[in-house]
């Protein structure tokens, strides 16, 4: 099929609701979709030709965040950009315009926003070989390395589609791994990017109006612009003889039991979407990281399953917020403009803002600084007369060259571009508010498992929350969990904005309630099964015939962070679930009394030598025979696995390998295969960093 410049290889997409858009014309800025029956014409309006298409696929809006900063990126460098989702774009890929893909994968699957693009390009790629030949594209895909079997799946999926159809690659797939440097992965791939565009259209590197001559690579990034607007609450109250005084300390005269940690950062405002109920403590100790348990009514027809996610828009730490005021020299009155070149911003731009209320909403202000940032900075430093610091310089490009040296005292420290203004004076001085603005990503929602279950309030969830509030790596004060914090200091009948969010089909449970389940699990890794085991209490206490569920719980003490200990103790009885529990920090006396043979630090039911139970993969191992009689004598058993990736979720599955080679005498080779082959619907995990 001969296409010129601007037409649309692929087929008519499926039709579903999902891919309704491919079906009918989609607008943007710069482009209109207008499908035929054959192909789909695209109405060009790009100076010169040259054009990119941005499409995106991304639950949490890290994929999203990257798009648009490419998409903005283009702006400035003078091509005209189309930012959509995947799905958006179903048989709607556009030849001899260069296509830029950014997308993840969850559990292997595809987003949400990209599911029906996936299904479209696999069955293209099969059906229709060469029907999207003169396509050229580029993926990023962003992962975590923690997920090793599903690892970029879907990039790698897409990649490998787009070429079976014909498709040319004009650079190679990015990876951006959440377990590293996240940030800076980006930016490596982003640098290769418009060099490649330029050579996709034979031509030099577009130079950028309002280009520097500095060396700062801020220079190449969309130009913003902030006005300042100081003391308008004063001015508009009619009190002009009010000015801007400094705190210089704040201490406390008589003692309290109340924790100061307990501020709330809720009153900066969000969209009333979703109302708070209740929000308790579940545990706190010296060093154990408080958790809370927070009660959410949803917003009118919104529903969930147990083993979802509730997706929630934080706000940023008061104290975060200060630290970046005081920085700039503003206050809480002080209002800002932001104006920029680019046709893609993630924030208010053009009218005045309140400025705390921007660095509350609009941007991560704890994001860590990459080594692209860090060279940004050290060329202000080295470029500008009035604050050059040789020594500030030479520090900055050690941290972003030597890629040891910036994992060790950056990545692993959480170093923000703020720690960084911070810790160099005359650093702070150089770089305008509009500058450091740019640097920061836009605020991205966190997802947190549902720990209820509707069969408990079809119409309220719960939450499980550990509240990250201890001293930063960095050495500049606290470190505080943006979420986490926000979260923990939300009162009753405060708004937030919320959306359910459907977890892998494989981690939740399954439809014949007779099926046995296992559930492996630490710390606030219980929250999905807490779910899970109150919609069986339910289903018990309804006359239901469930089949057996075991619970292995992990956690430092029984006294201190046995989260619904008397909740799972009750539904124990009732016959819901059979619970096993190892205390990492618990050492019994010799007095100290079991709750029964199944809870207890002691307890060796094997007779087998091995190390005290201490983590939740010992109380696992000790307890293989009754595991083995589950997962061997009924081959339609589900396990389910929730807590650290890193440390937890590996050794679990390692304990489970384990199990079976000592049962079966077989070798590791058959044993991962067994383990394998379960992970395809009967081994389901969700793990975290």
């Amino acid at each position: 099929m001969s296409m010129s410049n601007g037409t649309i290889a692929g087929t008519a997409a499926p039709s579903t609701s999902s891919s309704s858009s491919s079906s009918s014309s989609t607008t943007s800025s710069s482009t209109t979709f207008v499908p035929s029956s054959s192909s789909l014409a695209r109405s060009q309006h790009v100076p010169d030709g040259r054009g990119v298409l941005v499409l995106y696929g991304s639950n949490s809006g890290a994929c999203e965040g990257f798009a648009q900063r490419i998409a903005s990126h283009a702006t400035k460098k003078g091509y005209k950009a189309t930012l959509s989702t995947l799905d958006n774009n179903v048989g709607n890929l556009p030849v001899h315009v260069p296509v830029i893909i950014v997308t993840s994968s969850y559990e292997g699957k595809a987003p949400d926003n990209a599911r029906a693009f996936v299904s479209w390009l696999e069955g293209v790629s099969v059906t229709q070989r060469d029907s999207l030949k003169g396509v050229a594209y580029t993926i990023l895909g962003c992962g975590h390395t923690d997920w090793v079997r599903t690892y970029q799946a879907v990039p790698k999926l897409i990649d490998a589609k787009l070429s079976e159809a014909g498709a040319t690659s004009f650079l190679g797939r990015g990876e951006a791994n959440s377990n590293g440097d996240f940030f800076g992965d980006f930016d490596e791939w982003f640098a290769q990017l418009w060099p490649s565009i330029s050579k996709f259209y034979n031509i030099e590197a577009i130079p950028s109006p309002n280009m520097s001559p500095r060396s700062s690579s801020s220079s190449s990034s969309p130009q913003l612009t902030v006005d300042i607007i100081q003391n308008s609450r004063s001015s508009l109250l009619r009190q002009g003889d009010m000015s801007a005084g400094r705190v210089i300390s704040n201490s406390v005269l008589t003692s309290s039991s109340l924790s100061s940690s307990s501020s709330s950062s809720s009153s900066s405002p969000l969209s009333p979407t979703s109302t708070v109920t209740t929000a308790t403590s579940l545990a706190r100790i010296d060093d154990i990281e408080v958790k809370r348990h927070i009660e959410i009514a949803l917003p009118e027809g919104m529903t969930y399953r147990a083993g979802d996610y509730l997706a929630i828009l934080p706000v940023n730490p008061r104290s975060s917020v200060s630290r970046a005021l005081s920085r700039f020299g503003m206050n809480n009155d002080t209002q800002i403009v932001l104006s920029s070149n680019s046709d893609v911003l993630s924030y208010p731009s053009n009218y005045p803002i309140n400025a705390a209320e921007f660095f509350s909403n609009y941007v991560e202000l704890a994001q860590v600084v990459t080594r692209k940032q860090l060279r940004d900075l050290a060329a202000h430093v080295a470029n500008n007369t009035n604050t050059r610091d040789d020594a500030t310089y030479k520090t900055l490009m050690e941290l972003s060259e030597d890629a040891h040296i910036y994992d060790q005292n950056v990545l692993q420290k959480r170093l923000s571009v703020l720690d960084v203004l911070e810790s160099f004076p005359r650093l702070s001085s150089s770089v305008t508010l509009g500058e450091f603005i740019s640097m920061l990503p836009p605020m991205r929602i966190r997802q947190y498992s549902i720990s209820s279950s509707p069969l408990w309030h079809p119409h309220h969830v719960t939450l499980s929350v550990s509240v990250v509030d201890s001293p930063a790596w960095s050495g500049h004060g606290l470190f505080k969990g943006v979420a986490s914090n926000f979260l923990s200091g939300l009162l009753p009948q405060d708004q937030l904005s919320v959306a359910v969010r459907r977890s892998p089909t494989a981690f939740h449970l399954p439809t014949d309630p007779s099926t046995p389940i296992i559930m492996v699990c630490a710390g606030s890794g219980i929250a999905p099964f807490r779910g899970f085991i109150q919609e069986r209490a339910s289903q018990v206490a309804s006359g239901r015939e469930l089949g057996r569920a075991l619970l292995f719980f992990g956690c430092r003490h029984p006294d201190t962070d046995y989260i619904y200990k008397d909740e799972l103790a009750r539904w124990e009885r009732l016959g819901a679930v059979t619970i096993y529990t190892a205390f990492s920090r618990f050492v019994p006396s010799s007095s100290t009394s079991s709750h029964d043979n199944n809870n207890s630090n002691n307890n060796n039911n094997n007779n087998d030598p091995i190390t005290p139970i201490k983590y939740v993969h010992h109380r696992l191992w000790q307890e293989r025979a009754t595991v083995l009689d589950l997962l061997m004598q009924q081959d339609d058993a589900r396990i389910y696995v929730c807590g650290s990736g890193t440390r937890m979720a590996p050794e679990v599955r390692r304990t489970f390998v384990n199990i079976y080679k000592e049962a079966k005498g077989v070798n590791d080779e058959d044993a991962e295969t067994w383990i394998a082959n379960m992970e395809h619907n009967r081994y389901a995990t969700d793990v975290f960093g």
